[in-house]
């Protein structure tokens, strides 16, 4: 179930449309994907922010494609 949704959650952010996102955007669709993240797979603090940071850094990376 755990890798289903993380799958799923994974799959809407990478067949998002290529328009440009600004950093509120990004930042708030990160801060989202990384508490499902967090519920699912019972992240402590560090890898709760780390998880952030990577997904922040990936939805910033969709805008220079």
């Amino acid at each position: 179930m755990k890798k289903n949704l993380f799958t799923l959650a994974l799959a809407l952010f990478a067949t998002m449309t290529m328009n440009a996102m600004d950093y509120e955007t990004a930042r708030e669709r990160a801060y989202y994907l990384t508490d499902k993240m967090a519920y699912e797979l019972n992240l402590n603090d560090q890898q709760y922010n780390d998880a952030f940071e990577i997904n922040l850094d990936y939805l910033l990376s969709l805008n220079s494609e």
